[in-house]
Order: C-alpha cells, then structure tokens, then sequence
C-alpha cells in the first residue's frame, strides 16, 4: 500500500509562496491557498496492468456518473456468496484504487462480501477536478451504493474501509448514508479547517488563509465547515472501528481519541502503541481483527 502523501500538500504551498513572499499575504496568495487546497498535485495515476482479475477475482470496470456530472472511476467485484454484504475502500491523499488491492483480496476471499475499489476526485485514473476531501466524495460512496443496490435488486448491508483521508471520508459518508453499518477508520483526521490550520505555512498570515478557504468553498460548492469527521461519527448509527497510532505525526492522535470520546457506545478504539501515520499493516493481528469486524456486523440478506 502506498503511504499518503502530507495531508493538503501544504509543503508544496510553503514552496509557492517563499517565492513570491512580498505578496504571498493578498489576494493572489489567497487564490494560491485556495487552488492548492482544491488542485494538489497528487500525481495522476497511469492505469497500472494489476487489477483483481490477477488473482482470479471477477472484476468489472466501471464509470459510474456522480451526482455534479462528474464520474468516479473503479472496480467492483461481485462475490457469488454475498448475499448482501458489500465494502468499499477509501483510499488515502496521493493513494489510488490500487493501493488497498491486496488488502482487498484477502477481504473478498475471506468475508464472502461484494467489493468495490474507486478513486476519489482527483487522484488515480479520475477526472483531475476539484477535491473537497468528503463534501462532494461522500456523496459519491453513495452513488456507489445506489449502483450495486441497482444491480443486486436489494439494499446491501454497506462496510467502509478508509486510511487517512480516506477514513475520515468513510465517517463522513457514514454520517450521511444509513445503509453504512460499519466503518474501519485507520488515522482519519477530526476536521478539514483544523488540520488545514495546523499545516498553514508561518509565512501566511491567518487572515489570508482563511480568504483562501472562503474562496475554495465557492470555487468547488462546498462547506470547509462540514468536511468533519466528528460531525459524521456524531451523526452515524454505524458500528466503529478507529485505530489511531500513538506515534502519529502526520493527523495527532488526539483527533482520533476525540472522535472516539463523541461515540465510545458505538466505536471501539484500537490504540496501537509505538506505531505512527499509516503504520497499522505492521500489526499481525490487522487482518484477522478487521475480517472479524465486518463478519460480525455486516448483514446478510
């Protein structure tokens, strides 16, 4: 699995600014913050030529079309033995599809559940629009939702698995979508505007930052405000699974142990003592621990 990248790729708007620092606190350096907030430069993913039929997996490729007109770009397959079950991966910032392809497998080989692998806005083989990191993606998990339920001709019993972005995603569309009955949410970050202010470069003052904020919410139609990860776990009736690195320096562990103080009935908390920012693969106990999760609290139909 790829590690993600810095969250928000602020380094990339420290670098922007330095080299214009006489006027990194106007308006042009709040269109600046706004665009590297919405336009990261993740690297587009090239197609790779491993894909679940590799292994043997029925895969379909599709494109499904979003709710803006955009489309989101995957791969799902259909388990013969599904009878309802379905999860989704939520990839990280700079991940794609790819990066949680082995994980998948094994989840499809074990659980006997339908699975779907996608790239979020922007990254893999997506359309390079603007990415909210929720606003807009949660709505599209439930597009991804509607699509098998359409294909399936029932409601499935839905489980996310999300690392980094991708977690705090998963608890957003958690909080939106109630066929969400559990989430795997490794590392997620509490909120967009707080780990945006952590990672604002010192060069930036706050005034232009948050200029750069209100401007990327209308850029991309969006609320900073209601990218949270707190809000969708405060939200859900799903069943939680957090598991947060102690050593953590890429989303401080204190946002996963608030996220878990919002719901403590509903979530357990897996503190991994000594590991840090997407370390949680080291832990042997990770793939029997995370199938038994699902197994446990997923329906079947």
């Amino acid at each position: 699995m790829k590690r993600s990248l810095p969250l928000l790729a602020w380094p990339m708007l420290a670098a922007l600014l330095l080299g214009s620092a006489p006027n990194c606190n106007t308006e042009s350096g709040a269109r600046t913050v706004a665009k590297t907030l919405l336009e990261p430069d993740v690297g587009h993913t090239v197609q790779r030529p491993l894909s679940p039929l590799r292994y043997g997996i029925p895969t379909h490729d599709f494109q499904i079309k979003a709710h803006d007109g955009n489309y989101i770009p995957g791969w799902y397959l259909p388990h013969p033995k599904g009878r309802g079950r379905l999860i989704i991966f939520c990839h990280g910032f700079g991940d794609s599809r790819w990066g949680g392809l082995s994980m998948a497998v094994q989840t499809y080989r074990k659980i006997q559940a339908d699975i779907i692998l996608f790239d979020f806005r922007r990254h893999g083989a997506s359309d390079p629009i603007y990415t909210t990191y929720g606003a807009h993606e949660k709505r599209d998990i439930s597009t991804l939702i509607d699509w098998v339920a359409k294909r399936r001709k029932l409601t499935p019993s839905v489980g996310l698995i999300g690392w980094s972005m991708g977690a705090t995603i998963a608890l957003q569309a958690a909080g939106a979508d109630p066929r969400i009955h559990a989430v795997i949410a490794m590392n997620p970050f509490l909120d967009l505007r707080s780990m945006a202010n952590r990672q604002r470069p010192p060069i930036l003052s706050r005034q232009t930052f948050h200029r750069g904020l209100v401007i990327a919410e209308k850029k991309a139609h969006f609320l900073v405000d209601e990218v949270s990860a707190l809000k969708g776990i405060q939200r859900t009736k799903a069943r939680i699974l957090l598991i947060v690195g102690d050593q953590d320096r890429v989303v401080p562990p204190a946002d996963g142990l608030r996220l878990y103080r919002a719901a403590p009935k509903r979530t357990t908390l897996w503190l991994q003592k000594g590991f840090g920012h997407m370390d949680w693969g080291r832990d042997r106990s990770f793939t029997p621990r995370t199938h038994a999760f699902f197994i446990r609290h997923l329906k079947r139909r």
